[in-house]
């Protein structure tokens, strides 16, 4: 069972399974890492999802919406010998179509603003020095140029495709 009192959460692990379900592993292994941890996503990756999984919520969206927003509603779907069983809130369902886009007027450029004003906040600093002080010098490096661009990627990786925020 996955759940959690913060929808973002929810939802997050809702497209992780579904990408775990839908796709095969060398597929979903990178677009699984990405959508966990980092800020920034290809915009093709956002596409494949947009394509594969959105079309599965709205099927469910579309079929419970004279439903009451309150009422409990469940959605089993079945991959081979697996099967992924979804019980949320109709207004839930509804919520998560919202995580398969980009936020209207979101650039790229205030996302890493809003991201640096949360990882690299000055009130914080001090905590930020006390997590690397311990660390080794390579590991300081990392931990450092993640918290900056936000992507996890093997150091010296181009961002180039990295060009969407992660919704």
């Amino acid at each position: 069972m996955v759940n959690d009192k913060d929808f973002d959460i929810v939802a997050r692990n809702v497209i992780l399974l579904l990408t775990a379900f839908h796709f095969n592993p060398e597929e979903a292994a990178p677009v699984m890492l990405h959508i966990w941890y980092s800020a920034f996503i290809p915009s093709q990756m956002l596409r494949l999802l947009r394509e594969k999984l959105l079309p599965l919520v709205q099927d469910v969206c579309t079929k419970i919406k004279a439903k009451p927003a309150e009422s409990l509603q469940v959605k089993t779907w079945i991959y081979d010998t697996r099967s992924l069983r979804l019980v949320l809130m109709r207004k839930q369902w509804d919520n998560l179509l919202t995580y398969f886009e980009v936020p209207k007027n979101l650039s790229v450029g205030q996302a890493h603003a809003v991201r640096a004003a949360t990882m690299l906040a000055p009130g914080r600093r001090d905590y930020l020095d006390r997590a690397l002080c311990n660390q080794p010098p390579s590991w300081r490096v990392c931990a450092m140029k993640f918290r900056n661009d936000g992507m996890l990627l093997p150091f010296g990786s181009s961002h180039t495709e990295f060009d969407t925020p992660n919704p």
